[in-house]
């Protein structure tokens, strides 16, 4: 499907067509939450790309937005779902993988189920901390409202062999890396499966900016994660001048390309340096912190 029209004639929409599409530019489709699953298979065939799952929560309801990034300078789609409070949306994971992440963290916060998807529940909110019925990003949510009783947390040993065992590593780790836990299914040298639990240190940051001042946020957004305070701070910008129509002039456009690029490579390297270290050669670690720190000094 080479043209738009085409595209949003297999999608079985019957949207009416911009005259002219800015670059950038995003085409809402409101869809019915059944044919969900038919469109994501459509835009999956077409080489369509998934950006996110947006949940927003309006005075009675919800809305998902599924943005898509689409090839051969089409404008972006993005499919809007409504969702009424209990109301179930059929998962898309099967057919696009990289919706698997974002559901699930929108069943943990939002508390909206989807539907035919294996692993919900017990993933940014961990069930030994945060008791079952707690959606931290609902409008009604108070920390003060979160009590009840956790459930204690069981691994679940996906390989069932004589001699296998499950081997935990993390989720305290040395240096600077974050909180995680993974757990490999093994019967000594192969590992047959590693599931992954992280979010040990989520804190909410997107709920405790919510009714700041713009630059108050925009001070605690950049300080969230040190390694990337030029990326979150440059999102959260964007985000504010989307939401307010502003116009950005062409040096600070400039200026933001070039300090995006320099912490993008530093972060390269680190990531080089921290493969090097997990293989234990420590002569090419040391010279890959070399680098790190010498695109710090820039």
């Amino acid at each position: 499907m080479n043209t738009l029209a085409e595209l949003l004639h297999a999608l079985e929409c019957d949207a009416a067509l911009p005259a002219a599409i800015e670059l950038g530019a995003v085409l809402a489709l409101p869809l019915p939450a059944a044919r969900l699953p038919h469109a994501a298979h459509v835009l999956a065939r077409s080489q369509a790309q998934l950006a996110g799952i947006v949940c927003e929560q309006r005075n009675g309801s919800f809305a998902l937005r599924y943005p898509f990034w689409l090839p051969r300078g089409l404008p972006w789609l993005e499919l809007v779902i409504d969702v009424t409070p209990g109301g179930t949306v059929p998962s898309i994971s099967p057919r696009l993988f990289a919706a698997d992440w974002h559901e699930r963290e929108i069943e943990d916060l939002f508390g909206l189920i989807f539907s035919n998807h294996p692993f919900l529940g017990n993933f940014v909110l961990h069930d030994e901390v945060w008791p079952e019925q707690a959606f931290p990003m609902r409008h009604d949510f108070a920390a003060t409202d979160a009590d009840g009783a956790p459930s204690p947390y069981q691994p679940q040993q996906m390989l069932q062999a004589e001699g296998a065992f499950l081997m935990p590593v993390g989720p305290v780790y040395g240096g600077v890396s974050e909180a995680g836990q993974f757990l490999l299914d093994t019967l000594g040298e192969e590992i047959t499966h590693c599931q992954t639990r992280l979010f040990y240190k989520y804190r909410g940051i997107e709920k405790r900016v919510e009714g700041m001042v713009a630059a108050d946020a925009l001070l605690l957004v950049e300080r969230m994660n040190g390694t990337n305070a030029f990326a979150h701070a440059l999102a959260a910008a964007q985000a504010i001048e989307r939401a307010c129509d502003c116009s950005v002039p062409a040096r600070a456009q400039t200026l933001r390309s070039f300090w995006a690029e320099l912490e993008r490579l530093r972060s390269h390297a680190a990531t080089i340096a921290g493969l090097c270290k997990s293989t234990a050669l420590a002569v090419p670690t040391s010279l890959a912190y070399q680098r790190v720190e010498e695109l710090l000094r820039l």
